[in-house]
C-alpha cells in the first residue's frame, strides 16, 4: 500500500528517508526539508535518534495541516514547508515523529489520552529549539511554558 502511494509522487531520499513530493513542488522544497534534516541531524542526539529510527518517509502534500501515519510517515503541507524556517521546519518534524515513536510503542491517539500525547510532542519539540541559538531558545521557552500551564 504505501509503496503505491509513495509511487504517486516524485520522490527523493534525504539521510536516509524517503521523500515524496508532489508533481507541482518546486527544488526548493525539497532542499528546505533537506536543510531541517541535517540540522537535526547536526544537533544529534535524542532528536536525531527519534527521526532517524521512527520516520520511514515525508510526503508534502497540498493539504492545510502537518500530520503522522500510521506507516511511519509523517505529512507535510506544501504550504507550511514554503513557510516555515528551517529551524521551526525541523522541530515540526521531531513533533511527528515523536508522535510516531509513541505509537510504536502500541499507545494509540484516543481521545482520552490526547493531552497528554501532544504534551510529551510538544516538550521534545520544545527541547529541541532550547538547544539552538536566540531566537529559537525563547521560542522552545515559550512553547514548554504553555504545555506546563496547560498540564495544570
Amino acid at each position: 500500500m504505501r509503496t503505491v502511494f509513495l509511487c504517486l509522487y516524485e520522490r527523493k531520499d534525504i539521510k536516509g528517508i524517503r521523500i515524496a513530493l508532489g508533481k507541482d513542488d518546486p527544488e526548493d522544497v525539497a532542499n528546505a526539508i533537506e536543510g531541517a534534516i541535517e540540522l537535526i541531524k547536526t544537533q544529534g542526539g535524542w532528536s536525531w535518534h527519534i527521526v532517524d529510527k521512527y520516520v520511514q518517509h515525508i510526503v508534502v502534500w497540498p493539504g492545510d495541516h502537518t500530520a503522522y501515519d500510521s506507516l511511519g510517515g509523517i505529512h507535510l503541507a506544501s504550504t507550511h514547508v514554503r513557510e516555515w524556517s528551517k529551524q521551526f521546519l525541523a522541530s515540526a518534524l521531531i513533533h511527528e515523529a515523536t508522535h510516531l515513536r509513541i505509537r510504536s510503542a502500541g499507545i494509540r491517539y484516543t481521545p482520552d489520552l490526547r493531552g497528554r500525547i501532544e504534551a510529551i510532542c510538544a516538550k521534545t519539540q520544545a527541547a529541541f529549539l532550547q538547544r539552538l541559538p536566540s531566537p529559537w531558545q525563547e521560542m522552545g521557552r515559550e512553547i514548554r511554558c504553555r504545555v506546563s500551564r496547560a498540564d495544570t
